[in-house]
């Protein structure tokens, strides 16, 4: 369970959520101007944790192009080498060109929503 602490700086009080991340990890956010804020921030912790569904904040700045050869190389050990090679060939293709680049956080459903449209249309 989250918990929210109050902590003082020059620019008067503020407020601290400290949680545990999936892995058991103890880790902190900082700088909510309301305890509500602190408040709100650490029950949406909590629910993403709860539906599996948490990014950790240092996850979330990996990019594209680092998840996906990661996931390429494992799957070169589990598919089939005509699946592998067809995965690969969509990466380079289509994807790399588009998302390499970006961190994960920074990418919106919106985004995402606009480029199938667009590959559908092809």
């Amino acid at each position: 369970m989250a918990s929210v602490t109050a902590y003082e700086t020059k620019a008067g009080r503020r407020w601290r959520v400290r949680y545990r991340t999936p892995d058991r990890r103890q880790t902190d956010k900082r700088g909510f101007a309301t305890k509500r804020d602190a408040r709100a921030f650490a029950a949406t912790i909590e629910v993403r944790k709860a539906m599996g569904t948490f990014v950790s904040p240092a996850a979330g700045r990996v990019t594209v192009d680092e998840l996906a050869a990661a996931w390429l190389e494992k799957k070169k050990h589990s598919a089939a080498s005509s699946h592998y090679r067809t995965l690969e060939s969509s990466w380079r293709t289509h994807v790399h060109p588009v998302w390499a680049t970006r961190s994960i956080v920074e990418i919106t459903t919106i985004e995402v929503e606009g480029w199938v449209t667009a590959m559908a249309r092809r």
